[in-house]
């Protein structure tokens, strides 16, 4: 079985401003119950986020408190695809895990890939061939089918534990420096370009 997305009118035709807009309260009745978030950053300042096996997604402020404390729940399994892209998103709310970012993953799985594109990764293992630019419901939705592939696949690979230990907590902070840059002594800098 193959499903077949229409690539750009499928796209129009579910654009992330058209995605239900929750309120901190709503967000809270929505997931505050929830084991697994799939969270994809939609903006500037705003998530989709979803549960896996339910349907569709959501939109809601990545500052809006109660989103922010599911961020930061250990006891919530954040799936997502770039965390760099989501805690850049979210800022400081993205600080604990669990998180399973798929790109991170498959880059594990397979390091020679010429793309980690959400879109090449359904086609791979799911057999979903889907447009580039994704709406961020079917993104949700593909994260949650994802996710149990890749850790399979990481499990096989013998690579687990360092997705978990290493991976996961290393993109937090390349996502931080990115965000705040580095401090570099430039004339330290040129003496050793001299050298």
């Amino acid at each position: 079985l193959k499903e077949i997305a229409a690539p750009a009118a499928a796209a129009a035709a579910d654009p992330v401003e058209q995605l239900p807009f929750l309120d901190d309260a709503q967000v809270n009745a929505a997931f505050g119950s929830a084991a697994q978030l799939c969270c994809v950053a939609a903006g500037p300042a705003e998530l989709a986020v979803g549960i896996p096996g339910s349907a569709g997604a959501y939109r809601c402020s990545a500052q809006g408190s109660r989103i922010q404390s599911l961020l930061a729940s250990p006891a919530v399994l954040k799936i997502t695809h770039d965390l760099k892209k989501l805690a850049a998103c979210a800022g400081s709310g993205v600080a604990a895990g669990p998180f399973f970012d798929t790109l991170l993953a498959a880059y594990l799985v397979n390091a020679g890939r010429s793309s980690y594109r959400l879109s090449d990764l359904a086609w791979e293992y799911l057999k979903v061939a889907a447009a580039d630019d994704l709406p961020a419901a079917s993104a949700c939705g593909f994260l949650a089918r994802l996710q149990p592939l890749l850790q399979e696949q990481l499990e096989k690979a013998g690579l687990a534990k360092i997705f978990v230990d290493l991976e996961m907590p290393l993109a937090l902070v390349l996502a931080q420096m990115e965000a705040d840059g580095i401090l570099i002594d430039a004339q330290r800098l040129a003496a050793l370009s001299r050298e």
